[in-house]
């Protein structure tokens, strides 16, 4: 599924892909935290003491992983204890795998005392110790090696486990009863407030809908002894149910060969249609955008952060305007200065955005050298990312530590070492989660913004493109990551997969606004011709051809195909020319193989190359790249008629 590379081979035209679960999903990604399920789980479902249970964990009905739980007490009569979890996911072919395990002590009175979790969600493992005493909660995250400390104020006690337990049996008896309490969520490595109202009682478990900062509503089944029984979360790709079950049953899901499976329409379920597709997309300078919850009971969140204005809101649906930032009219000197009111977390190194590790020092101190603008500087950062990261579906989540020397992952995996990069070279950084536009849909995405003067600026080292970074996207969260990505997940999980996002009105590279009338649909086909008002681009088929793939969306590339009845085949496959260097080397890339030649088409540069049974035309409009291959009996010449027939309705 995943798309095919682009001229320069290295995989820059599948951002989504290299989202987390979510981007991301990679991009899953974005989207679900996907471990959230089982460490929440892990939190409120403690037993009595000297119990072991074991759950299934299914992604959209299909084995993806188990939960492995003991509970007993310590010498001092503390209840104990450890929650594993073990999962694998297929996404858009390579196979993630993700475990967990989180370890509690808590008081007899049910107060928690510490908490030790260990997240593997790459190749190596994240380590926290958690410790509460006298009102507040120090956190020590260990990452590459190095330990990360801060102490955060509580406002109440946190309960642990078995306290969570005791409280539900104690207080949720019949329909309407509730309770309150602040645990740690492991997954965020921070204490939040959750909220348990009995919906109704089944087969004589109590059915209750769960809610906390950590994401959306989650529904659980508790027994007898206020133990969950089961778990319902909903996510971008389907319910993911957690349900009790024998030993072997459980490993089996983790190990077996249906683990992990899911249906290959799920992660198109996290991607968004494009009402219109963008031209020059990476160079947008200002897009506006309708916003709406695909269902009555979504609650979209504040998506009025800088560089976007929300000019108009009401229930479930909000109209964005998002706008490109100019960069610096005069040099801003680095190392930058943090403005009064700004977070020194910024600037400091963490879990993630490990700033101080010895290789991602050396890397900045020699891409940014002497440098001594800041914007310049962050620049070369952002290149350099681009150019020296790998596609790697497999990360799901990863310390700097490790991308730095690895250099591999997913859109987070680019944000989290150029946020790092150009923290080591001084520059204050965050990370920015929401949705970007590539090839007609929006899908999840991560990037940085960089903190120059007292402006954040967007970079974008996975979707490329002049700086600052083009408007063609949404955010709806920012985080410096001091507790991690579950904060901008949780938010993701509300929106990946749940909203639609309809394209009102856009401006491009210094001209003037085009609106998008209501109804417009991306292409039109009359007669023989096949037309796409947003790109403003036509052409016309070959007699006794067919079209083909019209409504093909990112991660292929496809804008239109043809087919003839012997076989013969056309595609149009549209790219992006990257910041910098020569085009016409570019195009002459796009179509390597035999000789190539330079041509003019419809006012634009092109390049041409045949060999035998195949012949390729790369033609540019802006920081648009168009390939018209053709294969089959008489491919050049089926190329130059159909070339012949393109039109561009705007200026080059």
């Amino acid at each position: 599924m995943l798309a095919a590379p682009p001229p320069n081979g290295r995989g820059d035209f599948t951002p989504f892909a290299r989202c987390r679960a979510g981007s991301g999903p990679d991009s899953l990604s974005r989207m679900k935290t996907l471990i959230r399920p089982f460490l929440a789980l892990a939190l409120v479902a403690a037993a009595p003491p000297s119990r072991e249970t074991w759950s299934i964990v299914r992604f959209g009905g299909n084995p993806a992983g188990y939960l492995h739980e003991t509970v007993s007490a310590d010498d001092a009569g503390r209840a104990v204890t450890v929650a594993e979890s073990r999962f694998v996911l297929n996404r858009l072919g390579s196979r993630v795998e993700m475990a967990t395990s989180l370890a509690t002590t808590e008081s007899t009175e049910g107060a928690l005392l510490e908490a030790r979790a260990e997240i593997r969600l790459s190749r190596e493992t994240t380590r926290a110790v958690a410790t509460f005493d006298g009102g507040s909660m120090r956190l020590v995250t260990t990452a590459g090696g190095r330990d990360y400390e801060r102490t955060t104020p509580l406002e109440r006690p946190v309960v642990g486990p078995e306290g969570a337990r005791k409280l539900s049996l104690e207080r949720l008896k019949k329909a309407g009863d509730r309770v309150e309490y602040d645990s740690f969520a492991g997954e965020h490595l921070a204490v939040v407030r959750v909220a348990r109202e009995v919906a109704a009682v089944e087969d004589g478990l109590l059915r209750v809908a769960e809610t906390s900062a950590s994401g959306p509503p989650r529904k659980i089944w508790l027994d007898a002894e206020g133990r969950v029984a089961r778990s319902v979360d909903t996510s971008p790709f389907g319910e993911i149910e957690a349900s009790r079950a024998p030993r072997e049953a459980a490993i089996a899901a983790a190990e077996g060969e249906d683990a992990g499976r899911l249906p290959e329409e799920t992660y198109a379920r996290t991607v968004v249609r494009s009402n219109v597709r963008l031209p020059r997309s990476r160079d947008l300078d200002s897009i506006t955008l309708r916003v709406r919850a695909l269902t009555p009971e979504l609650e979209l969140p504040d998506l009025a952060v800088p560089g976007q204005a929300v000019l108009s809101r009401k229930p479930g649906e909000v109209v964005v305007r998002v706008e490109r930032p100019r960069p610096p009219s005069a040099p801003v000197a680095r190392p930058v200065s943090l403005p009064a009111g700004f977070d020194r977390a910024l600037l400091d190194p963490n879990g993630y955005l490990a700033s101080d590790d010895p290789e991602v020092r050396r890397i900045a101190g020699e891409v940014a050298g002497g440098e001594t603008d800041a914007w310049r500087a962050a620049i070369r950062l952002e290149r350099w990312v681009n150019e020296n990261m790998t596609m790697d579906l497999g990360v799901v989540f990863a310390p700097a530590s490790e991308i730095v020397r690895n250099r591999r992952g997913t859109c987070v995996a680019y944000t989290v070492l150029l946020s790092s990069l150009a923290r080591a070279a001084g520059l204050p950084t965050r990370a920015k989660m929401g949705f970007v536009y590539v090839n007609g849909a929006w899908g999840g995405h991560a990037w940085t913004e960089v903190l120059v003067g007292d402006r954040f600026l967007p970079l974008d080292a996975a979707v490329l493109g002049p700086a600052p970074a083009g408007s063609a996207r949404l955010a709806f969260g920012a985080s410096t990551l001091g507790s991690g990505w579950a904060e901008l997940n949780a938010a993701g999980q509300r929106m990946y997969g749940h909203v639609d996002i309809d394209v009102i009105e856009y401006a491009v590279a210094g001209r003037a606004p085009v609106a998008v009338a209501d109804g417009a649909a991306p292409y039109a086909v009359e007669g023989d011709r096949w037309s796409s008002p947003g790109l403003g681009l036509s052409l016309e088929k070959p007699a006794g051809f067919a079209f083909e793939k019209l409504d093909a969306i990112w991660p292929d590339d496809t804008l239109v195909a043809m087919r003839g009845g012997e076989g013969e085949t056309l595609r149009l496959r549209q790219f992006a020319h990257e910041p910098g260097g020569d085009a016409a080397v570019k195009r002459r890339e796009a179509v390597k193989g035999g000789d190539v030649g330079e041509r003019e088409i419809a006012g634009r540069p092109a390049a041409r190359a045949i060999v035998e049974g195949r012949a390729a035309l790369a033609v540019s409009d802006g920081i648009d790249l168009f390939v018209l291959e053709s294969e089959g009996p008489a491919a050049a010449a089926r190329l130059d008629a159909v070339a012949a027939t393109i039109r561009f309705s705007g200026a080059p």
